[in-house]
């Protein structure tokens, strides 16, 4: 057997998905996945305060912030990944002292100074 026939099928298709016609496919789908975890965080964590209400103020807070903290470090990696118009959005949320959660603004910060050209 030629070493391309021993390739597991997903290792040939994924790369392709990300170039040519499927490119946007691929960039819809991943920001699709990356929303979904971050919705699916923020859901779980109110669940579980909901189930929890034995815990003071600062403990829920520094569990949104971790939670916040977590979301806003899985957007950085989707907007270093696929720049363009996800770094603009990023860079404006980066912005938004005061309107954003702070880990937010935190984690973003570096899309104001360290975003490569798109």
């Amino acid at each position: 057997l030629k070493q391309e026939d021993q390739t597991p099928p997903a290792q040939v298709l994924l790369p392709r998905l990300r170039i040519g016609p499927f490119s946007k496919a691929w960039r819809v789908a991943c920001t699709l996945r990356v929303g979904a975890k971050i919705h699916f965080s923020y859901r779980r964590l109110r669940r579980s305060l909901e189930k929890s209400p034995e815990l003071d103020e600062d403990e829920q807070e520094e569990q949104w912030d971790e939670v916040h903290r977590s979301s806003a470090k899985l957007a950085l990696e989707h907007i270093f990944r696929f720049r363009g118009f996800f770094s603009k959005i990023g860079q404006a949320m980066s912005a938004r002292k005061g309107t954003l959660p702070v880990p937010w603004v935190e984690v973003l910060a570096p899309l104001q100074t360290e975003m490569p050209i798109s």
